[in-house]
């Protein structure tokens, strides 16, 4: 993708529970019948509270509460968008235009400069459909979606199937934000987000982190999880933005050079004073000229470095709470991905970096990153466990924890010759 600008965001969306619950209970049309004095879920737990340990649940009952539980385990489906930045891009050019061009059926592209920008929009197609991306262009209730996370987070989302048209227009994107008002202090650590849906209001805190010094790592041969999915071992949601530029190796060999001469110029300095140099002085010239060998001689994959910045977004109900999730978050990403975490000023600005498309700030926090290491944090990847057709069974222990449904009968049922068999493979 050198030398585009590149924004990529990852978050997550809840778990179908009521979609998987609906099909169960059509899977199951005869279930046992319930025993005398079985009650729904809300009564068990409120006789448990009570200290009643013998009443039964009912069917219906514990169809609800499995939805619950379901809900709870932070199992969520990934979504992840890549915007990338258009080289030969004119702000004369209209999206209705552009939408024509690439839809065109002929052998030909068009002339003149919308000619060029289809031909590297359809080149950008390829490279993130390709291995490793596996990338699909995204439909406009994705699009929403992410509009909608970026500008209230922890807010409910309307049903993404209320989108009906190719594209969305200023007048959809003007639906989405009006019913949603940013309040924040100029050197605050969270912005106070409220929505209105109908004659309701509600009100969340939202904190943007951003990532400091960061270790190096080329997962899987060190044997550490995917940095991206770190936090997904949290109780609560965390959400990813990461913009930037990849810029390539042989762009970066005069800097990296003048880094290397610096870091010797001062080793030189010691052993003129008759002193031994810091341990960490001879790290950083090893490390120096490593990033010599590697923007100089090393394969694209290599050579390629990632320029931007990395910011990560948490939200609660209260000030107290979004703290307390921020804290958290610096902490497990310090102790399991040796990776710092900050609270800078500005957070309205932090935060509206994660609408599609949006600048981002370069002044402070900006990272250089081999690409290699960009790509360890594999922010695409979930586990797939089960069938996610039957009951509810518990929680994988994965990097990833994911629900386990599994329906020990299903495999045989129809019009199947497979031997019943659930393989669970694991690395």
């Amino acid at each position: 993708l050198a030398p585009r600008a590149v924004k990529l965001r990852s978050s997550s969306r809840p778990y179908p529970a009521a979609r998987w619950a609906a099909d169960l209970d059509a899977d199951t049309p005869r279930p046992l019948p319930d025993v005398p004095g079985a009650v729904g879920y809300d009564e068990l737990l409120r006789r448990q509270a009570g200290g009643d340990e013998r009443v039964a649940l009912s069917y219906a009952g514990w169809l609800v509460g499995q939805q619950s539980r379901v809900r709870t385990t932070r199992s969520g489906e990934r979504l992840v968008t890549v915007g990338v930045r258009l080289v030969h891009g004119r702000r004369d050019l209209s999206i209705e235009d552009l939408a024509t061009a690439v839809a065109w059926s002929g052998g030909t592209l068009p002339d003149g400069h919308l000619g060029r920008v289809t031909a590297e929009l359809r080149r950008v197609g390829e490279i993130v459909a390709g291995p490793g991306w596996d990338g699909r262009p995204a439909l406009p209730a994705t699009l929403e979606r992410a509009m909608h996370t970026a500008l209230a987070p922890g807010a409910p989302v309307p049903g993404a199937d209320r989108v009906r048209g190719s594209l969305l227009d200023e007048a959809d994107l003007r639906a989405i934000s009006d019913a949603v008002r940013w309040e924040w202090e100029p050197f605050g650590s969270w912005v106070r987000v409220t929505w209105r849906r109908g004659l309701h209001e509600q009100t969340n805190y939202a904190t943007v982190l951003t990532a400091g010094r960061m270790p190096d790592t080329n997962f899987p041969a060190n044997g550490a999880d995917p940095w991206m999915t770190l936090t997904d071992q949290l109780d609560h949601p965390v959400e990813w933005s990461v913009s930037g530029y990849v810029r390539h190796g042989r762009k970066l060999e005069e800097s990296a050079d003048w880094d290397r001469r610096r870091v010797e110029n001062l080793v030189r300095d010691y052993r003129q004073m008759g002193e031994p140099a810091p341990r960490s002085l001879l790290r950083e010239k090893a490390h120096a000229e490593q990033i010599v060998e590697e923007v100089t001689d090393g394969t694209p994959e290599v050579a390629g470095r990632f320029e931007g910045v990395i910011r990560a977004l948490v939200w609660g109900s209260t000030p107290e709470e979004v703290g307390e999730r921020a804290e958290g978050v610096r902490d497990h990403l310090l102790d399991a991905g040796r990776i710092e975490m900050h609270c800078p000023v500005g957070q309205t600005l932090k935060l509206a970096e994660f609408f599609p498309s949006a600048p981002w700030e370069s002044r402070g926090y900006t990272r250089m990153l081999p690409v290699r290491y960009l790509a360890a944090g594999l922010p695409h990847v979930s586990a797939q466990i089960g069938d996610s057709a039957g009951p509810y069974l518990g929680v994988s222990a994965g990097a990833v924890p994911q629900a386990l449904m599994l329906d020990g009968h299903k495999l045989t049922e129809g019009e199947t010759t497979r031997s019943g068999l659930c393989p669970i493979v694991a690395d």
